[in-house]
């Protein structure tokens, strides 16, 4: 059986570099895309080692269904791989409006705890899993 690893974060240069690295290792990978625009076919496997699932970020059921996904898909995730960018507002914290921290409570931090709840659950039952938490910025010097 090929080793499966979920990635979050496919938009991101440092995400697509990864996926790249382990399809070529002869990985299977479950990708996560912003949303169905993002992908061919969403959901169904378009190369045979790799799944793109629209992840809404925003949505604890939106994790759970990514992860049930890959298992649809693969049979199984033996690693994970989250990606977090930090992004948003540049302005001070005492400088933002109520909105602009919630919705970046709610993309930024909530979606995070979401997905590691999901893959944690699963890595659980099965006993084993590897989980890698990724925080990066990207810049214009970022993986040259």
């Amino acid at each position: 059986m090929k080793h499966t690893v979920l990635v979050t974060g496919k938009n991101t240069a440092l995400g697509n570099k990864l996926i790249e690295g382990f399809l070529s290792e002869g990985f299977q990978v479950i990708a996560t895309v912003k949303s169905e625009k993002d992908i061919v076919t969403s959901g169904e496997v378009v190369d045979k080692n790799i799944v793109m699932l629209p992840w809404n970020r925003r949505s604890p059921l939106s994790a759970r269904n990514v992860v049930l996904g890959g298992l649809n898909a693969f049979g199984a995730i033996d690693e994970a791989l989250i990606l977090y960018t930090p992004a948003g507002d540049s302005r001070q914290l005492h400088e933002l409006p109520a909105p602009v921290i919630e919705e970046m409570i709610d993309s930024q931090i909530k979606s995070q705890f979401f997905m590691l709840k999901e893959i944690l659950l699963h890595f659980q039952r099965e006993r084993k899993g590897i989980m890698s938490l990724i925080m990066h910025t990207e810049g214009t010097d970022t993986l040259a």
